[in-house]
């Protein structure tokens, strides 16, 4: 396959400073580099879309680069490296290994447990899993013990591994754990005796667990044939197994870490790739799902053949900003022309402190890195019914298919069924660009057209800026402009907008489904959000109640809703439901035409507004937030107008009506609709909220000749205006 993928190592930065690009190409000798700034999607052509524009920006970089392939290590594993590190242990010693595994995918093919070798790797021994048992294997390729015995997935198991180096021999047992389950299943005790074919042990300084390490290239590791499931406590004994020299206790340090701590020597497990931490182990017996009240419930880490934080590539080139260049959304673009093939690496750059705009739209790069390559959207059984009609792909969605090595988004399952906790940004993203289907970035860009033609000067930031630097980052603007679709969002950007919001400060929340799901980033590795859903909203979703805390925040997964914190609160609206086949206009309510909200509407006589647009034919769809008082609308809101007449496709993907229903009552089609909603805060600040992802596309219509530009146009610069706001006096 032809193919050109690329990464950078951040999504934003600041003038002066430099990111770093990296590249691979299958089968394509060269391809052209130029970096663009995006002021627009490529979605279309005619007078109701954008004219797709981008802006080659003049570097050092070269025209032209030639085309290689880097390969990426996939799979996660824990490694111990170190000089003498079984130092204690002698000719005349027995050297054991001991633990509790959970498989999650037996395969045909092995899977290591755990392997110990050498610093080149030549000298190995192995202890691997498959469907007929466990089999330990060393460098002779020979030489493989074969240990036959039923295993099922999901249970635990204890094994037990010694070499007894004096007498070059050695047992293998083999426990399950049955007390663990309600319900008796058949007693497994084995042991198994084998020879030991070589004494090197005493020179190996690496163990690693869920892996078999490829050490061919000193500077990078590759795993292979990776083990799927969990392993609790792992210990290293010698000559008695009271005697541990190692022992790596995932309930003996934070959760977040990505290192597992050994309690006797401090000769600590790097753990690579994000295996998933803060999961049900051994000891779990459902008395609680939270890591902090019981770690030791939670020692386990569930490693994944398909885990991936860092396609780890070499950097092809690097781009140092220019201090003369706007804020905006640039991208590198690589192009080969003879092989058809590109690809788009987009990236946010910051205002200079100091030299910031009144206005500044927001990036959502947490929804992005939660939905990156999103295989569910080519693979789904559902995907045609929900959309109603046939999925359109292109080569990249194809490239999630024909490069598993891409990894997973928050919206897919693992090889072994369980749920993806982890998505990261530091790999190549497919649907993070500036063409395709109009979602997600797309949709994004089509507010920045807008921003071009609205007469008012604006900067981006991205979201993980204001997680990481909270109401700072936002201080120096008086109006915050949402994405289409800020679905993610963490405890910090929340507060950051709260405290925006409360000191006078305006919100334009462009979208619909927003502040949603709980969120969390790494404080320590950038470009990865954790997403535990507690169960709520998705069906497979449900495989993780045991385990709805936030490794990287302690914080409990779900919703904002059911953390306390329900969108309405912030935006005056929250998400209710969604459909995908077709769009429709806002009709005027009667508080439209209030004092309050004359701006609003300042050279617009239609009843009917939005009822049109590039995505399915009008303003207001997709996924789409209601006026809720009982969920924390603001009781002095006004809500200006409301969609109407939904397609029944929205009556089946329902997600939060019968949050308002009685289950008893049929869904009443009024309630499935979009408000737009506009209030006002004590401190002189407002807020405007379209509750629709499909807002965005109806701008671009007529030429930017419509209603709903004017409309956005009046609330913009009335918002930008320093003038504060008249706090409604209660009735």
């Amino acid at each position: 396959m032809k193919s050109i993928l690329a990464y950078a190592d951040k999504q934003s930065l600041f003038p002066g400073q430099e990111i770093e690009f990296k590249v691979s190409s299958e089968n394509i000798k060269e391809y052209d580099l130029k970096i663009v700034r995006l002021k627009e999607p490529s979605v279309g052509e005619g007078e109701d879309y954008p004219e797709y524009n981008p802006i080659e920006m003049e570097t050092d970089l070269p025209k032209k680069m030639e085309g290689r392939k880097q390969e990426t290590p996939f799979g996660s594993y824990g490694i111990v490296e170190k000089e003498g590190l079984f130092g204690n242990v002698t000719e005349s010693s027995i050297l054991g290994f001991n633990t509790h595994i959970f498989p999650t995918l037996i395969k045909e093919e092995n899977s290591t447990v755990f392997q110990i070798s050498n610093q080149d790797g030549k000298h190995n021994y192995k202890l691997s899993i498959n469907n007929e048992g466990f089999e330990l294997s060393n460098d002779d390729s020979q030489d493989i013990q074969k240990f036959d015995v039923s295993l099922k997935s999901n249970r635990w198991y204890y094994i037990d591994v010694e070499f007894d180096l004096k007498n070059n021999q050695g047992i293998f047992k083999l426990q399950a754990i049955n007390e663990k389950v309600r319900i008796k299943e058949k007693e497994v005790s084995k042991e198994f005796k084998f020879k030991i074919s070589s004494n090197n042990i005493l020179d190996f300084n690496t163990l690693v667990l869920a892996a078999d390490l490829d050490k061919t290239n000193s500077k990078k590791y590759f795993p292979r044939d990776c083990f799927n499931g969990k392993i609790d406590v792992f210990n290293v004994w010698t000559d008695v197994r009271k005697n541990k020299i190692i022992t790596l206790d995932g309930a003996a340090n934070d959760m977040a870490d990505q290192e597992l701590i050994d309690i006797i020597d401090g000769n600590n497990a790097k753990l690579v790739n994000f295996p998933t931490r803060a999961v049900t182990g051994i000891e779990w017996d459902g008395n609680t799902t939270n890591f902090v009240v019981d770690p030791r419930s939670y020692a386990a880490v569930h490693f994944h053949e398909d885990d991936l934080y860092d396609s780890d590539w070499e950097t092809d080139f690097t781009l140092k900003v220019p201090d003369t260049w706007e804020s905006g959304v640039y991208a590198a673009y690589l192009r080969s022309e003879d092989d058809d093939r590109e690809f788009y690496v987009p990236f946010m750059l910051r205002a200079s402190k100091g030299k910031e705009k009144k206005c500044v739209f927001l990036v959502s790069t947490a929804t992005y890195a939660a939905y990156a390559n999103m295989n569910l959207r080519v693979t789904a059984q559902f995907n045609e019914l929900i959309h109603g009609r046939l999925t359109v792909t292109d080569y990249t969605d194809w490239y999630m298919i024909n490069y598993p090595e891409l990894g997973l988004s928050n919206y897919d399952i693992h090889r072994d069924g369980s749920v993806v906790f982890y998505s990261s940004m530091k790999r190549p993203v497919t649907n993070f660009r500036p063409t395709g289907r109009l979602y997600k970035m797309c949709m994004d860009l089509l507010i920045i057209a807008y921003l071009e033609r609205s007469g008012i000067e604006y900067d981006v930031i991205a979201d993980e800026d204001v997680h990481r630097e909270g109401y700072e980052s936002l201080k120096p603007y008086n109006t915050v402009i949402t994405s289409s679709h800020p679905e993610y969002y963490s405890a910090n950007m929340l507060d950051s907008l709260d405290k925006l919001v409360n000191n006078s400060g305006r919100l334009m929340y462009l979208g619909g489904n927003g502040f949603f799901w709980v969120t969390g980033y790494h404080e320590e590795y950038p470009g990865i959000v954790e997403v535990r859903r507690n169960g709520q909203f998705f069906a497979w979703s449900s495989y993780d109640c045991g385990e709805p805390f936030l490794s990287f925040t302690k914080e409990q997964g779900g919703t904002w809703g059911s953390a306390g914190r329900p969108p309405e609160q912030l935006a005056g609206v929250g998400f209710i439901l969604q459909g995908f086949d077709k769009c429709e206009g806002y009709r005027r309510s009667e508080a439209s035409y209030d004092d309050r909200v004359k701006f609003i509407f300042e050279g617009i006589d239609d009843e009917i507004i939005g009822d049109f647009g590039i995505l399915q034919g009008g303003a207001a769809g997709y996924e789409m937030d209601v006026y809720n008082e009982a969920n924390g609308s603001p009781q002095h809101a006004l809500v200006i107008a409301s969609s109407e007449d939904h397609s029944n496709l929205y009556e089946m993907l329902e997600v939060k009506v019968e949050s308002y229903l009685d289950f008893h009552t049929p869904i009443d089609k009024a309630r499935i609709r979009s408000d737009i909603v506009f209030f006002e805060t004590p401190s002189g600040g407002a807020v405007f909220s379209v509750g629709s992802i499909a807002w965005a596309g109806s701008f671009s219509v007529n030429n930017y000749d419509n209603n709903i530009k004017k409309l956005t146009d009046n609330v913009l610069h009335r918002f930008v205006d320093s003038e504060l706001f008249k706090f409604p006096e209660a009735e």
